[in-house]
């Protein structure tokens, strides 16, 4: 019996009853006319099933590369029919093409025959399209820390050396500065790029390059350009398939701009060179800013700034995030200027550009094979997180391809938890289907398909569970053959016959065809993807792209707001044991609250809303951010401030402006729901304050350096404050090495121990730690061995010891070796610090208290 009915038909009924109103989305559907003029009717429904003609359509196959399609030859025709027949004769009929080279490579008369033998043989099947532009993707490619050339002494001529590029833009930085003295552009032949640099002698200079060249997909191919090239290519894919006529098997077409269409690595930095590319930026950046004027001040641009809009689109940033040069080049105009990094939205606008555009082209795409060849369901692979595969719209691309590969839950932590829930946020109800799974992705992979037939059905009820509609393995046949021999299941057709039971298991319950799992969202900006969890079964915690309000809980509890359709919806849940909130309601104010499992929580007559939470999340409708505040956060906050005062009394501290903080609270307020929220914000920063008086520790978080040359704040809910400070970079740094300083304040002269909270210092998979505090000699770890590991991969490590006046002082941390292994790189993390003046015992990210 499958997991789906296990959990009980209270399960499907739930996934309907709890799904507000405003979830309901215009249902996408078709009218397929076969050769014969057989009429096909086909539709979505918003369990992400396909149907046709009707009934279901969860097929369960796998990708077929044709040999024929690649080289079309007798012998090669053989070999598929061949490879066919033996799918078939295992009970699989559904399956999509794959031409290798790209479909308009292959003639027409080649695919017609191939279709044909399909629909006479009862296969169904969709056609992966695995083409692209003729244009490559070009632009400059933004990575200040890869493209350098550091300490630079003497005037002449640098050679950079740089593949498959056509030119650079450069800039000069001086160290000593820490600003742009020279910026240019010059070509790049062969390889190498020859830059004049005038320095003033006995300074240092680095050199930062741009190389304009093309950007290309993890396998290597070149990533289409979407904007120069979508004409030639819409033209010439509409023109080859119009030659082909598909029969009553056909059922979608997959990937029309080749397979994973993804914007990673460095072609996320990759600035697109191209006319068109420019022209429908320059237009884009004309609606959103009214004048040049504005447009300037968004972007942070000083002194002469952007002359137009069009010069605007030519702008080259020397920067990356918090890596490279504040600065920009102007190649029209043969200048540099400075800009205001911090607030700056130069980026932010390209990258919501360049989304926007990319989807609105998948969709036109999608629109216009649909209208003028075959209406049939247009799927794109899911490859990444990302707005591409958020359509706002009723119109474009009709499903989400989930690719995933591995095993167990990672299936659905790692890809089909997203695609699931890019699709239940699309503006119109999309198919949801498996277009790529297996154990690995790894060519040297040594067992063939799957070890047993419980291992691949445990392997795609998974996806099954997480929502998915439709199951097609990589693959059945692939090519080249010897690479992928590890894949393609003709090769044992008694996993095939797996492939058939777990078909035959789908059939069999009768209410797959309407499960839906349940989800909740939680926002990507404020929470790392480790959160994607089975709150409980069929009930999921799924990212969003949308924007979410991180609510002040104190240290009991977490929760966060987020925009949905029909309002603000907040998530709150314990960070401990269950425990008994009361939240205040205004007059007037229509709330509702629902369990975990989405079933509503009464609200009660009384001017609160009373709850129990635990460690799964409740909700909220209804209530603004501020407004969501649970009288026990000030009580607790209350009790916790008199406790500490008495304590500064005992030890006779200065404490008069506590004790005037807590009598004007308390003839100011009497605690009641109107002025639990004032209470709480009257007190927290004097608590705060008090804590850290009382305390003979000080406790620094990791992502809070008052500078850093790390890659990043990277979001992790088991850390400290949720987030720590990451680097992973394979590029050697400077002679300074990777850093990150740390300024702070004493107010008892001891002898402090620094400890840190990162990476563990005794694996060959991170770098090690340097230390200096107040510009002393750099130091070693004292005790390499971790103290107490915790989280995933973190632990406590005590650095060395120090004798602190009271004051201001700096710490900084510097990593100046690549790591042991396993390959070339420098890796490390901080979480948090903490100095001590007396024993310290470490407890995950439990901050010690005050005895």
């Amino acid at each position: 019996m499958s997991r789906a009915v296990r959990t009980g038909l209270w399960l499907v009924l739930l996934c309907y009853l709890a799904i507000p109103a405003w979830a309901a989305k215009p249902a996408t559907r078709g009218l397929f006319t076969d050769r014969s003029g057989t009429i096909h009717r086909w539709r979505i429904d918003d369990a992400h099933t396909l149907y046709w003609d009707d009934a279901p359509y969860v097929p369960v196959g796998g990708m077929f590369a044709s040999k024929y399609l690649e080289s079309p030859t007798e012998e090669t025709w053989k070999a598929d029919i061949s490879a066919l027949e033996v799918i078939k004769s295992n009970g699989i009929l559904d399956l999509y093409l794959l031409a290798p080279n790209g479909i308009t490579r292959v003639p027409p008369a080649a695919l017609q025959k191939l279709i044909d033998y399909l629909d006479a043989a009862g296969f169904r099947y969709g056609l992966s399209i695995n083409d692209r532009p003729a244009n490559p993707l070009v632009g400059y490619v933004v990575s200040p820390d890869t493209y350098r050339i550091g300490d630079i002494a003497m005037s002449g001529t640098q050679t950079v050396q740089v593949s498959a590029a056509r030119s650079i833009a450069y800039a000069l930085i001086s160290s000593a500065l820490s600003r742009v003295v020279e910026a240019g552009r010059v070509p790049v032949r062969e390889g190498r790029a020859s830059v004049p640099v005038s320095v003033r002698e006995g300074r240092s200079y680095t050199l930062l390059f741009l190389p304009e060249k093309t950007a290309s997909r993890a396998s290597g191919e070149p990533l289409p350009d979407v904007w120069d090239g979508f004409d030639e290519y819409r033209d010439r894919l509409v023109r080859y398939l119009s030659q082909v006529r598909f029969g009553p098997g056909f059922r979608f077409y997959l990937d029309p701009f080749g397979r994973k269409l993804a914007i990673k690595s460095e072609s996320a930095r990759l600035l697109p060179t191209g006319p068109i590319f420019r022209m429908q930026y320059e237009n884009w950046l004309r609606t959103r800013y009214r004048t040049v004027g504005q447009l300037n001040f968004a972007w942070g641009l000083r002194g002469r700034g952007a002359s137009t809009f069009e010069n605007a689109t030519q702008m080259i940033p020397f920067w990356y995030g918090n890596r490279g040069q504040a600065a920009v080049y102007d190649p029209a105009r043969s200048l540099y200027l400075n800009a205001d990094v911090g607030n700056s939205r130069l980026w932010s606008d390209f990258q919501e550009f360049r989304d926007r555009s990319i989807r609105e082209a998948m969709s036109l795409m999608s629109d216009i094979l649909k209208s003028t060849v075959a209406d049939v369901p247009v799927v794109y692979s899911w490859s990444q997180h990302s707005s591409i595969f958020s359509n706002p719209t009723e119109s474009g691309y009709d499903g989400l391809g989930i690719e995933a590969y591995g095993s167990g839950k990672s299936l659905v932590t790692d890809a089909a938890a997203y695609t699931f829930a890019q699709a239940e946020e699309a503006g119109k109800t999309l198919w949801c289907v498996v277009t790529g799974t297996q154990t690995s992705e790894d060519p040297k992979k040594s067992q063939l398909g799957f070890a047993s037939r419980e291992a691949m059905a445990e392997h795609l009820r998974w996806l099954r569970d997480m929502g998915a509609k439709g199951f097609f393995l990589f693959g059945l046949q692939l090519l080249p053959e010897d690479t992928w021999k590890s894949y393609a299941l003709t090769g044992d057709p008694k996993q095939l016959g797996w492939l058939s039971g777990f078909k035959r298991e789908l059939e069999s319950d009768a209410g797959f065809a309407a499960y839906r799992p349940r989800v909740f969202f939680f926002p990507t900006n404020l929470f790392p993807p480790s959160r994607i969890s089975e709150i409980r079964p069929g009930v999921w915690w799924v990212p969003t792209l949308r924007r979410g309000v991180r609510l002040d809980l104190g240290d009991q509890m977490s929760g966060y707001l987020i925009q949905e359709q029909d309002g603000p919806r907040a998530y709150l849940w314990s960070n401990g044991e269950t425990q008994k909130i009361d939240i205040p309601i205004t007059k007037g104010q229509e709330v509702q609250a629902f369990g975990p499992d989405g079933t509503p929580i009464p609200v009660g007559k009384r001017p609160r809303l009373t709850l129990e939470v635990g460690p799964e999340p409740v909700q909220i409708k209804g209530l603004a951010a501020e407004d969501v505040f649970p009288m026990q956060i000030a009580a607790s906050a209350m009790s916790e401030f008199e406790r500490l005062l008495k304590v500064a009394q005992a030890r006779r501290l200065e404490v008069k402006p506590f004790e005037d903080t807590l009598k004007g609270v308390k003839t100011l307020y009497k605690f009641n729901e109107g002025t639990a929220a004032i209470i709480y914000g009257s007190i927290k920063t004097p608590l705060q304050i008090l804590r850290s008086a009382l305390t003979p520790f000080l406790w620094m978080e990791g992502e809070q350096p008052t500078s850093h040359t790390f890659d990043e704040v990277a979001l992790n809910e088991g850390c400290s404050n949720g987030a720590y400070l990451k680097l992973f970079n394979q590029d050697a740094p400077g002679d300074e090495g990777y850093s990150a300083t740390y300024e702070f304040s004493l107010g008892t002269e001891a002898e402090y121990t620094l400890w840190l909270a990162g990476s563990p210092q005794n694996s060959p998979e991170y770098s090690p730690f340097l230390w200096s505090i107040d510009n002393a000699a750099w130091q070693g770890v004292a005790d390499t061995a971790p103290t107490q590991s915790y989280g995933q991969g973190f632990a406590w490590t005590r650095v060395g010891a120090a004798q602190l006046t009271r004051g201001k002082h700096t710490l900084r941390l510097r990593i100046a070796q690549s790591r042991a292994q396993p390959s070339p790189a420098w890796a490390a993390s901080i979480d948090a610090l903490v100095l001590s003046r007396s024993p310290f015992n470490p407890d995950g990210i439990k901050k010690p208290g005050v005895d």
